[in-house]
């Protein structure tokens, strides 16, 4: 659990940074990875809503899984320079 919310923190500085935006909602399937309760705490601490595709959708569930693995590799090689 720990690493999720430690990769949480650096992926949202990166997109703030990237981006000069906040990150307002996150949309994840609904793989149970991101439902416990520290990682909700998290999210709410930080003001960002989380929302889920809807199940049983093959389309949206594709899409989001090649968006998180690009993004999980950004954040690791970002992190490996650190």
């Amino acid at each position: 659990m720990k690493h999720l919310i430690k990769f949480s923190t650096i992926y949202k500085s990166f997109v703030e940074k990237q981006t000069n935006h906040k990150i307002k909602t996150l949309t994840f399937d609904h793989g149970g990875e991101y439902k416990f309760d520290e990682i909700n705490n998290f999210y709410q601490k930080e003001g960002i809503k989380k929302k889920f595709t809807t199940s049983y959708t093959p389309q949206q569930n594709g899409v989001l899984k090649r968006k998180k693995k690009t993004l999980i590799n950004v954040v690791l090689i970002m992190s490996s320079y650190v």
